[in-house]
């Protein structure tokens, strides 16, 4: 009956969605104009982080990732780590913005479709305890929940995180 209730409430008085950058009211949890300032990368990316190069760059692969060897193959980026996007993340991560992880997740599944990327699972990157006790969350198991979802994955939180990173 409690779910009826809240149904029937819910259509009466739809609850209100807001921007996570400018605070506007949203029917998503970022507003055309802060959407639209976010730099999507479309262009040339670096083969092995996924960083965008710029035209002038002549290789494929990034300074950062010729000096450091990684885990892992090859990895993607929906967009700059700059501006909206980087405050995007960092409402999430530190101002407890849970609803980035859906916007963050849209991207994500964005980029995964149009590469035409496969997957069996989604596993999310846990964080070190000291972290989780400070943020109350973590916010990649968050985004895990909604790109499990949008993409129909199950999600397996299945590593542990033994280091805190800075």
């Amino acid at each position: 009956m409690n779910k009826l209730y809240e149904a029937f409430l819910n259509a009466l008085y739809p609850k209100k969605e807001y921007c996570i950058l400018c605070g506007g009211i949203s029917s998503e949890n970022l507003c055309s104009n802060c959407a639209s300032t976010v730099e999507f990368i479309h262009d040339r990316r670096c083969l092995k982080c996924g960083k965008g190069l710029k035209d002038s760059f002549i290789d494929n692969i990034c300074p950062d990732c010729k000096e450091r060897k990684f885990s892992f193959h090859t990895a993607y980026s929906s967009f700059l780590y700059k501006g909206s996007g980087k405050e995007i993340i960092h409402k999430l991560k530190y101002d407890g913005k849970k609803e980035g992880a859906r916007v963050l997740a849209k991207y994500m599944a964005d980029i995964i479709i149009s590469e035409s990327l496969k997957g069996d699972v989604i596993v999310p990157v846990p964080i070190h305890e000291d972290k989780m006790s400070l943020r109350g969350f973590n916010q990649s198991f968050l985004i895990g929940e909604h790109l499990s979802r949008d993409l129909s994955l199950p999600l397996w939180p299945c590593l542990i995180r033994i280091k805190n990173t800075r």
